[in-house]
């Protein structure tokens, strides 16, 4: 289970406590002046002195003091508890692996808003609980300074009745734990409404079907689930009323055989446990909120774990090549083969790709071509890292690649993907040339389109074309050795493709800059220094074509 207590200062903890039992125990006091006014009141004595007066007010202001210091340090602390456990998931989703986040993305988003709010709810209910809790006790303490027998007779209705709501208990936890499996399933549909919203606005039965097939399922298999689940736990409350209730009854209609006690005993002894019976009606209705809390710190610690059983984590590098320090990539007899279904998995028929032998040095350009499926984006996901390649070798400048500078390797390379996020500012430079930016966005034709200020372009609302040209600024600032570009060409005008290839990449490779492209402009082929095919998971080197051009071009 997750160490929830971690979260807690042992400072505030104690203070808590203290608070609680301060308030809690002012409470009650209220509850035995007001026990003992009705005692005045039935021997029919004055209780207009002032003494009693001044006693109310002290414990008036004894409630409100107790009651609002305890609230204040409560509502800071489920604030310190909400912001810390959404802090440590993102740090956890910031060093996992990319194929992990890819396929969790629905329970991270449940976690996110639902698993943290539930914990963060229950701090707050810690209020209401150790009142509850101190009121309960001291209303026993004071029915056993009235009555033995009767003290027993509550102990024993109360051990009854608590039995009876630990067994709705335990028959409900699976009901719950069913609950939050089904979130985990709406909030994956919901990621799918608005990840897809472009598709379904173009074609609304998308929407309608995701909603008829996924959601409705799973609201009304969540309605009923949850209908019974909360039914459950209310049937044995009133239970445990009506156990109280006839408790009450009992002494009212038979005290007078078995129990020989003053009417005036009976009258604050009944009084009292009204009192009780509210102080155990908030602590049973708290255990459904402990058991979904058990249940959510169970999903947030699974999580966890599941993000960190990679070998490579995504933490930032200790240090970082330059473009002038790097030398040559190469990569020996590499294969990864995805998991693919519970059949592939017994057959051993999963894609793969490999294995593959790859190389690139110091200012080469490389173009990777292929029909689609044939590996090319699997191929440059395990050559970036954000798949793991399930055996051979990659090396850089000599150094075999391994667990303790596998984040050094990843520093090598600026990305633009084919599906490439632009983010509004510009995020992980410790400084920024903006005489450079300048300059490239004059050569990218944005320099009457976008300006440069304040750690973010003016704007990013231009066509996709033009924003894959801002995400390419953006990589070539990070002054990485190694520029991998997944079909960047594909989004160009004719006229600006022309310029990409003939002048954009020349002087790159002027820069120091080696290219790797995924391309099917095979009117450009020619202008790599060596060109790969991608076919069934197979890489293989055509010096063949890449040359020919080259020939053609020379006549």
């Amino acid at each position: 289970m997750f160490n929830f207590i971690k979260l807690i200062n042992p400072k505030k903890a104690i203070s808590i406590f203290v608070l609680g039992l301060v308030s809690g125990g002012v409470s009650f006091l209220f509850l035995s002046f007001i026990n003992l006014m009705v005692g005045i009141i039935l021997s029919k004595q004055n209780t207009s002195s002032i003494n009693y007066i001044i006693y109310f007010c002290i414990l008036l202001f004894g409630f409100v003091w107790s009651r609002r210091a305890l609230s204040y340090i409560i509502i800071k602390f489920s604030q310190q508890v909400f912001w810390k456990l959404r802090s440590e998931v993102l740090h956890t989703l910031l060093a996992a692996n990319f194929y992990q986040i890819t396929h969790r993305k629905g329970k991270i988003y449940a976690s996110l808003v639902r698993d943290v709010g539930v914990l963060t709810g229950f701090s707050l209910s810690i209020i209401n609980f150790l009142s509850a809790l101190v009121m309960t006790v001291g209303c026993l303490v004071y029915l056993g300074m009235q009555s033995t027998p009767l003290l027993l007779m509550t102990l024993g209705v109360s051990v009854f009745g608590t039995v009876i709501y630990w067994i709705g208990v335990y028959f409900n936890n699976k009901k719950l734990k069913y609950s939050r499996e089904l979130e985990d399933g709406f909030m994956k549909s919901l990621l799918d409404v608005l990840d897809g919203f472009r598709e379904i606005h173009m074609n609304p039965g998308i929407g309608h079907d995701i909603y008829d097939r996924k959601i409705r399922k799973i609201s009304n298999e969540s309605y009923l689930n949850n209908t019974t689940a909360l039914a459950n736990f209310l049937n044995v409350q009133i239970i445990g009323e009506v156990l109280f209730y006839s408790l009450i009854a009992s002494i009212l209609f038979f005290s007078s055989y078995f129990i020989q006690e003053s009417p005036e005993s009976i009258v604050k002894y009944i009084f009292i446990l009204l009192y009780l019976l509210g102080g155990i009606n908030s602590l049973m209705l708290i255990i459904p909120q402990i058991v979904n809390v058990r249940i959510a710190a169970n999903k947030i610690n699974q999580l966890r774990q599941d993000l960190h059983t990679e070998t490579f984590d995504n933490l930032k590098e200790t240090s970082q090549l330059s473009i002038a320090e790097f030398n040559e990539l190469d990569m020996y007899d590499i294969s990864f083969r995805y998991a693919g279904t519970e059949e592939s998995k017994e057959n051993n028929n999963g894609f793969a790709v490999g294995p593959i032998n790859f190389s690139i040095k110091k200012g080469e350009t490389v173009f990777i071509y292929g029909g689609n499926g044939s590996g090319k984006t699997t191929l440059i996901n395990v050559m970036l890292g954000t798949l793991k390649g399930h055996a051979g070798t990659i090396k850089y400048n000599d150094i075999i690649v391994d667990s303790k500078n596998y984040n050094n390797y990843r520093a090598l390379f600026s990305v633009v993907f084919s599906d490439f996020y632009l983010f509004d500012e510009l995020y992980g430079f410790d400084t920024i040339d903006k005489d450079q930016i300048d300059e490239y966005l004059e050569l990218f034709e944005l320099k009457d389109k976008v300006t440069f200020n304040n750690q973010s372009f003016s704007s990013n609302q231009l066509s996709t074309g033009q924003r894959k040209r801002l995400a390419l600024i953006t990589a070539l600032i990070r002054f990485k050795p190694i520029l991998v570009l997944d079909e960047w060409a594909a989004d160009q005008d004719p006229i600006f493709r022309k310029k990409f290839y003939t002048e954009i990449i020349p002087l790159l490779k002027d820069k120091g800059y080696s290219v790797i492209a995924i391309t099917h402009d095979d009117k450009y082929y020619h202008l790599a220094d060596k060109l790969y095919k991608m076919e069934n998971g197979q890489l293989s080197l055509n010096f063949t074509e890449g040359l020919a051009k080259k020939e053609v071009v020379k006549l």
